[in-house]
């Protein structure tokens, strides 16, 4: 599973687990937010795939590269405007098929939809994409780090969620980068559990 994809699948857990949209919230995984805002909701996606990204629209806007609207693919970024136009802006992650995952204050939450908000300003974060181009990691991951992503493994295989735990844990020893995705997703079964 790529970066990118890696992303995808935490901010569709986000969403499935009803996070909602409140300007200034942030959270870093293994955490599970109730709350975040746009730029902390594209941040969290990207940390727990192992890619660290600097907070806020115009630190994420100006820390990536422009790219043409054909050439997007999946965890490429969209901004509503420039960081030097007035207003509020917006950033969103593109999620395939012309749509677009965000959260967002009029839905209050993350939505995944085709919206043509972000088509004026799609850009790439490379560092999502290194390992597709043969550059190490942008996160070198702790013995401490990769044990927690093991008992997370361990934790959703006693609960059914997954199956073949020594298959995911042999993976994590080669590439431990989605370490904190483990935990995350085992974090947010738990508030499930405790909740239900």
């Amino acid at each position: 599973m790529s970066k990118a994809d890696i992303a995808i699948k935490t901010g569709l857990e986000l969403k499935k687990q009803g996070v909602r949209y409140s300007l200034g919230a942030k959270a870093k995984p293994p955490s599970v937010p109730k709350f975040l805002d746009c730029s902390g909701f594209i941040r969290y996606c990207l940390l727990s795939a192992g890619v660290k990204i600097p907070d806020g629209t115009y630190a994420q806007f100006n820390s990536s590269m422009p790219i043409e609207l054909k050439d997007l693919k999946v965890g490429d970024l969209g901004f509503l405007q420039k960081p030097t136009d007035k207003g509020t802006n917006h950033v969103g992650i593109y999620v395939g098929k012309g749509n677009w995952m965000h959260c967002n204050y009029s839905r209050n939450g993350i939505t995944v939809e085709p919206t043509k908000m972000f088509n004026k300003y799609p850009r790439r974060y490379l560092p999502l994409f290194a390992g597709e181009e043969g550059e190490k990691p942008m996160i070198e991951v702790t013995d401490k780090e990769r044990g927690y992503g093991e008992d997370a493994i361990k934790y959703l295989a006693e609960q059914k969620v997954i199956s073949n735990p020594d298959k995911h844990i042999a993976n994590l020893r080669i590439d431990a980068s989605n370490w904190a995705l483990w935990v995350a997703q085992a974090n947010i079964l738990r508030g499930m559990k405790s909740n239900g």
